[in-house]
C-alpha cells in the first residue's frame, strides 16, 4: 500500500509540475500568435484597424490579459494537484476543473481536425496538437492519481 500511495503521490506531483510548464507553453504559444497574426487578432477581438486609434494598445491589453489568466489557471490547477499530493489540500474544486479543461482541449482539437478551419500549416498544428495533448494526458494523470490517492489515505485512515 505504501509503494501505491508513493506512486500515486508523485505521478500528482510531476503532473501538477507538467501543467505549470503547459502554461509556459500556452502563454508562449499566446505570445508567438498575437506578434505574428496582428491583423487576425484585431479581428478576433472585433475590431478593424480603422476604428480603434491605438490598435497595438488593443492587443496588449488583450494579449496580457488573457496571457494572464492563462497562466495563472494553469498555476491554479498545478499547484492544487502538488498540495494535494503532499496532503494540504481540503477543497478539491481543481478536479472538476482540470477534467472540464481536459475535455474542453481535446474537443477543440477533434472539431478542428474535422471541421479543416485550419488556418497554420499542418506541420505546427500537429506539434501544437501533440503537446496539448501531452497536456491533457498530464490532467487525466492530476484526476486518476488524485483519486487513487483518496482512495489510500480514506484506506489508511480507516485502518
Amino acid at each position: 500500500m505504501d509503494a501505491a500511495y508513493r506512486k500515486n503521490q508523485t505521478n500528482l506531483i510531476f503532473s501538477g509540475i507538467a501543467i505549470i510548464a503547459f502554461g509556459i507553453w500556452s502563454a508562449l504559444k499566446l505570445i508567438f500568435y498575437m506578434g505574428t497574426n496582428r491583423a487576425a487578432v484585431l479581428m478576433n477581438l472585433g475590431f478593424m484597424a480603422a476604428d480603434v486609434d491605438s490598435p497595438e494598445l488593443v492587443i496588449n491589453i488583450a494579449a496580457g490579459l488573457i496571457i494572464g489568466f492563462s497562466v495563472l489557471f494553469h498555476l491554479f490547477l498545478g499547484w492544487s494537484a502538488i498540495r494535494d499530493a503532499i496532503g494540504k489540500m481540503r477543497f478539491r474544486l481543481y478536479i472538476p476543473i482540470a477534467a472540464i479543461y481536459g475535455f474542453g482541449v481535446f474537443s477543440s482539437y477533434v472539431d478542428e481536425l474535422f471541421s479543416h478551419r485550419v488556418d497554420v500549416t499542418y506541420g505546427t498544428l500537429f506539434i501544437s496538437f501533440i503537446i496539448d495533448m501531452t497536456s491533457v494526458a498530464a490532467l487525466v494523470f492530476i484526476i486518476v492519481s488524485s483519486k487513487n490517492l483518496k482512495k489510500i489515505r480514506r484506506e489508511k485512515a480507516r485502518a
